[in-house]
């Protein structure tokens, strides 16, 4: 068989057209794009298809064939199949991710393939996946991720194979945890079945979240506290939440580990996420800019499209910056992580359990169930706390005037659109608000 021509395909940022993340095949001739995780790169995006695009090599010549529903875009003219040379930019739907392709002659040094897939629940093996799920979702044949956070995907890449990242994850909020030579645990607090507490990371009302280590990983483990898990009703809709989130494969969802009921307590044990929340990013350099807000906001938008349209609806009732991670390394292009679905309620779960934070908190709570209105309420919220980098509660009006979220209060905004798209996100009525798939749309518009 010939040579074949080394392809890299660069994801760019959807604002700034900077690299995001970069896969390269060196004997390949044929690479799949879609958001199927059997694809050679997985893309998250709710405009791209399972199976996207193929790039196939013949002739000496690479093609992309368009196989998505949304259709797939060079020059701005939707393509069935087109041939593909250095530098070419392709686009998965009209509004959906660009790649740059990059070719060139057959690479002399063989690729790294030590990079594992994220693979379906159904094919897993029964033990827990690694730790470092977040920074290995590539298919093997994928080369070490390049990007923009090239340090960070660099760093990620080389130690894929070790037991521990030692810069990421031995030092957590100051405290050394793992013995840096042989990545063990230098202590525990205590043990949960086959699980080791390393580390209290919160307490709430509800349940309580540690550190756990398990065959050398580490996890985050939440369980209810004893008064809730006696309540056979909260212990099954816990049981019921966290099942609906362990089909789902989005990089903006922690992947659900396992869901049981340990020495007499209900327990979940999900991807542990190391990252910075929007509000400490808010807090250490103030507003950010309307590009990187929307850029976000996007990101957001793609993540509650994913669960409020899963087979069983999810509405996480508490989205706010603080439960909103920026991911060390990337997945799939998606920097964006919702955490903490500890109050997370499918539809139609009663009211009356705590949820959200003041200023993000949608009107109708206090009596209705949480729904999918209410998520987006929530964000358009903490749009406007990107934007101005104040709590949302400085935006609302007086008792007297109904105490309406008022986004035209808010100063030195460089869109009035972005002030409309607000006031219908946290619309008095939740039927007035558009869903996620909408506000996408209307945010690109915006750019």
């Amino acid at each position: 068989m010939p040579p074949v021509d080394v392809i890299t395909l660069t994801l760019l940022h959807p604002l700034q057209s900077t690299p995001i993340q970069s896969w390269t095949f060196d004997q390949e001739t044929q690479v799949s794009v879609g958001r199927s995780t059997d694809n050679h790169v997985v893309l998250y995006s709710a405009v791209v298809s399972r199976h996207h695009v193929e790039l196939c090599y013949e002739n000496s010549v690479w093609e992309v064939v368009s196989l998505g529903a949304n259709g797939t875009y060079m020059d701005n003219q939707r393509v069935t199949r087109s041939p593909l040379k250095d530098g070419s930019v392709f686009r998965l739907a009209r509004s959906g991710p660009n790649l740059q392709v990059s070719i060139s002659a057959t690479s002399s040094t063989p690729l790294s393939r030590n990079i594992s897939p994220l693979l379906p629940p159904s094919a897993r093996s029964s033990s827990p996946p690694s730790a470092n799920a977040s920074l290995s979702s590539q298919p093997l044949g994928v080369s070490q991720p390049q990007s923009a956070s090239s340090d960070a995907f660099a760093l990620a890449s080389e130690r894929i194979s070790k037991i521990l990242e030692e810069d990421e994850m031995a030092v957590i909020s100051g405290e050394l945890l793992f013995d840096t030579q042989t990545g063990q645990p230098l202590k525990t607090i205590n043990s949960v079945g086959a699980y080791q507490i390393l580390k209290p990371l919160g307490y709430g009302p509800m349940s309580m979240t540690h550190l756990v280590w398990h065959n050398s990983q580490t996890f985050v483990m939440k369980q209810l506290h004893e008064k809730w898990g006696r309540n056979p009703q909260v212990a099954a809709a816990f049981q019921t939440q966290f099942r609906s989130l362990q089909p789902l494969q989005h990089p903006g969802i922690p992947q659900v580990i396992d869901v049981m009921e340990l020495d007499g307590q209900q327990t979940v044990v999900m991807e542990m996420i190391y990252g910075q929340s929007l509000a400490e990013l808010v807090a250490s350099q103030g507003r950010i800019s309307q590009a990187q807000a929307i850029a976000l906001t996007l990101e957001v938008c793609d993540v509650l499209e994913e669960l409020h349209n899963a087979p069983s609806p999810i509405v996480h009732g508490d989205l706010h910056p603080r439960h909103l991670l920026r991911r060390q390394v990337l997945r799939s292009g998606q920097e964006i992580v919702l955490i903490d679905f500890g109050l997370s309620r499918w539809h139609g779960w009663k009211a009356g359990l705590p949820c959200a934070s003041q200023g993000y908190v949608a009107p109708e709570l206090g009596s209705q169930p949480p729904t999918a209105a209410g998520d987006v309420y929530a964000l358009g919220a903490t749009l406007a706390f990107l934007l101005t980098g104040q709590n949302p509660k400085n935006f609302y009006g007086t008792p007297e005037n109904g105490g309406k979220f008022r986004p035209e209060a808010m100063q030195g905004l460089e869109a009035t659109a972005v002030v409309r798209l607000i006031q219908d996100m946290t619309n008095p009525n939740p039927a007035s608000r558009p869903p996620a798939s909408a506000i996408a749309q209307m945010l690109r518009q915006i750019i």
